[in-house]
């Protein structure tokens, strides 16, 4: 979806904008009249990459540090946000990044509580 999104609804000359200054677009979906829209994109943004930050760690034995999956997932996100520079109705987004890590992170923390809660109960 992020590199080839489904073009519905997009009306003809849309022009997105990037945004290179953080917190920015977060700010300005929290003054929209509907809270759905900052909730789908703050939201959407963290979620999408919880999974990594929680396969990270599982499927390779190096990453189980919270600064090799911080990198991890800032990279990989900002390799999306940078391939879309370069795509006509995407937008390079920096607050995408910083919730895209955000996500990567939370997901390396339930797999940590979860392995915790596993030991606890074994004993």
């Amino acid at each position: 979806m992020t590199i080839f999104p489904i073009e519905i609804g997009i009306p003809n000359g849309y022009e997105p904008s990037n945004n290179f200054v953080p917190f920015s677009s977060i700010s300005n979906l929290m003054d929209h009249f509907y809270f759905m829209v900052p909730l789908k994109n703050i939201a959407g943004n963290i979620i999408l990459f919880v999974p990594l930050g929680f396969m990270l760690t599982l499927k390779f034995d190096r990453l189980n540090g919270l600064f090799e999956i911080v990198i991890v997932g800032l990279l990989s996100s900002t390799f999306i946000e940078i391939t879309q520079l370069s795509l006509p109705i995407r937008a390079f987004d920096i607050d995408d990044i910083i919730l895209n890590t955000l996500g990567t992170v939370i997901g390396f923390f339930v797999l940590k509580a979860t392995k915790l809660i596993m030991v606890i109960q074994h004993y």
